[in-house]
């Protein structure tokens, strides 16, 4: 992921679940070391929530990102898309499911903080990148094994 995400900036702002982030956080910080490259990772709660969106952007430009990284579902991944679209920022996708079009679309799916739908955001560009180390249909996990994540 250190040289795709360095094509587009070199502080990346990546956003993951904490079981995510758990299965592939060495694989991704060792991705880096022959970059030039950071990486700081953001936990994403879970849910594409108006507040945790704005949480997240906050984040993002106090980090000084400029290349924001989501890692996970549909969700996940909505939300980094939002997070980047206001911050100005190019995404690139992870995808740790593939039954969804979230890791290509310029669209997120937003809800309000009591769950229910709030808005289909349009953004203005794709996903810079979508990224995923696939063998029949499972992610490589740090450990070199192979797992099927069904979570949001």
């Amino acid at each position: 992921m250190g040289d795709e995400t360095g094509q587009h900036g070199t502080s990346a702002f990546v956003i993951a679940d904490d079981t995510v982030w758990e299965l592939t956080a060495k694989t991704i910080e060792e991705s880096f070391k022959p970059t030039a490259g950071t990486v700081d990772r953001a936990k994403f709660g879970g849910e594409s929530f108006t507040a945790e969106t704005d949480q997240l952007t906050t984040a993002a430009a106090d980090n000084g990102a400029d290349i924001i990284v989501g890692i996970g579902g549909g969700k996940t991944l909505d939300t980094a898309k939002s997070v980047a679209a206001r911050c100005n920022l190019p995404v690139g996708s992870v995808p740790t499911i593939a039954s969804t079009d979230s890791p290509i679309s310029s669209i997120s799916i937003i809800y309000g903080d009591d769950g229910t739908f709030a808005t289909a955001e349009q953004h203005h560009r794709h996903p810079a990148f979508p990224l995923a180390d696939v063998h029949n249909g499972r992610i490589r996990t740090d450990d070199g094994d192979f797992r099927s994540f069904a979570k949001d």
